[in-house]
């Protein structure tokens, strides 16, 4: 009788193992089935935080000079935060009656946001991106063009703004109705700003009253001081009005005068008739009182010297900076204790001229900072210039004084002194009325005026986050509907295993 020898069957036959899986496929389906229901539980959630919503947003372009520097024209403060501040959100909600929607006035402030953003952003970045990807730059260059890229960056962002309108789907808001809430809030901030807190108005546009008093009953000499002052004051609120693209185009109803021509005859003013009574003082000593005039010229001389010495010890200061920092010295602070030159500045000029120094390297990058201190070098040097020059016509006008024989002067040359003071202040005072006429005339211009502030820079868009719960739905579920399959499967294979 033939025999066999015997072997241990440890090999498994995947066709009867396929057969018992299938055999367990309700095990694989009810595993998949709770998988699915996990993923699903999950999106439950996701969706109880963030629940169907319609949204509308409109991007905003400011148009106000100063928004690059945060401020109004009037020299208020400015943030995007104002366009959605209580008080405007709450005018929105009572003149759209949105509580007829079953919205509550914190609903709707919930609702509304705002963010800066850049048109060009890319391209900033690009650009940027191009010249720190060049070849041997140094880290002081990077540094450098880090800080332009942000400067850049953030100027940019300053002028633009998208404001944002989000409601539950649950709400029985239709589209239009949702774009026209959107839009009345920053018309009604425009307004707000304009009409109850002259945010237009320009900064410093406003004269200060004309002191006839002290003209007339004051030495030749002062009265002629008082006139310059004042003239360079309208001189600048002049430069104000014509950078303003309203006021330079407004015409004086009584004068026809614009803010141009006010312009060029306070030029001609000055040098025809001011400058001429400046030095009419060193040609001929024309005084009410001889020795009044001579009090008010040394103290004059004394405090403009003083001036001087102090303008060009903050020159010396800098110059000194500007050479240690070149030198690798880039801590400009003074020496400690060690040094009395430190004393000395501290005391003369205070914390203040040093720490407003110091905060210029914190501010600008290696290059510009050298720049920045060797601009103000020359500028502190110019201003010295001046005060010599006006030094050097005090002395003259003292040595006129000082060498008058009698104690009074003549007629005819303090005619011609009150001829020139009296024309000089008659000018003045007219454009003194001008400027005002022509600041009210654009007062009334802006008024209600919102695209003085802002404008739309695209139209509404109105869209919702239904597509994004829906994938959101498919991601969760089917993830946990193949999760619960491979679970199901491995469960049943082992089962089919162990059975084996």
């Amino acid at each position: 009788m033939e025999q066999f020898p015997q072997t241990r069957d440890d090999e498994i036959d995947l066709a009867e193992l396929f057969a018992k899986l299938w055999r367990k496929r309700l095990v694989v389906v009810l595993v998949a089935l709770l998988g699915f229901l996990a993923g699903g539980a999950v999106f439950l959630k996701s969706w109880m935080a963030q629940p169907l919503e319609n949204q509308a947003a409109v991007e905003l372009r400011f148009n106000f000079n100063g928004v690059q520097d945060g401020r109004y024209p009037n020299g208020q403060p400015f943030s995007i935060n104002d366009i959605i501040s209580t008080n405007v959100l709450n005018k929105v909600f009572e003149q759209k009656n949105l509580a007829q929607y079953g919205l509550t006035q914190q609903d709707f402030a919930s609702a509304v946001s705002i963010a800066p953003f850049s048109t060009n952003r890319e391209f900033i970045e690009a650009r940027f991106k191009d010249a720190l990807s060049a070849k041997n730059i140094t880290p002081a260059e990077i540094a450098e063009l880090n800080d332009n890229y942000s400067r850049e960056l953030n100027a940019s962002t300053r002028r633009f703004a998208k404001l944002s309108l989000s409601l539950p789907a649950s709400v029985a808001i239709s589209t239009s109705t949702q774009v026209d809430i959107l839009g009345a809030i920053p018309q009604t901030w425009a307004n707000e700003a304009v009409e109850s807190y002259g945010v237009l108005n320009i900064s410093n546009a406003k004269p200060n009253e004309f002191d006839s008093g002290l003209v007339e009953g004051y030495e030749y000499l002062i009265s002629t001081r008082y006139l310059a002052d004042y003239l360079d004051m309208l001189k600048g609120i002049l430069k104000t009005l014509a950078a303003d693209d309203v006021a330079r185009l407004q015409v004086d109803p009584e004068t026809g005068a614009t803010v141009s021509t006010l312009e060029n005859d306070l030029g001609d003013v000055k040098a025809f008739h001011l400058d001429v009574l400046t030095r009419a003082f060193s040609i001929s000593p024309v005084a009410k009182d001889l020795n009044e005039a001579k009090f008010y010229l040394n103290n004059e001389i004394l405090s403009k010297e003083e001036q001087l010495d102090e303008t060009q010890r903050r020159a010396v200061v800098l110059q000194d900076a500007y050479n240690r920092y070149i030198n690798g010295e880039q801590d400009l602070k003074m020496p400690g204790a060690a040094s009395s030159a430190s004393q000395n500045i501290t005391a003369q000029y205070g914390d203040e001229f040093l720490t407003r120094l110091m905060s210029i390297g914190d501010q600008l990058s290696d290059a510009k900072f050298k720049q920045a201190l060797l601009n103000r070098s020359l500028e502190l040097r110019l201003e010295a210039e001046n005060i010599s020059t006006d030094i050097s016509r005090l002395k003259r006008n003292l040595a006129q004084f000082d060498q008058a024989k009698n104690q009074t002067t003549s007629d005819i040359d303090e005619a011609r002194v009150r001829k020139e003071i009296s024309y000089v202040s008659e000018k003045l005072q007219s454009t003194k009325a001008s400027i005002e006429r022509i600041a009210a005339l654009r007062a009334d211009r802006i008024l209600g005026q919102s695209s003085s502030l802002y404008a739309l820079n695209s139209e509404p868009v109105v869209v919702n986050n239904f597509m994004a719960q829906v994938k959101a739905l498919v991601k969760f579920a089917g993830l946990g509907l193949v999760a619960g399959l491979f679970i199901g499967l491995f469960a049943a294979l082992m089962l089919a295993v162990v059975r084996k």
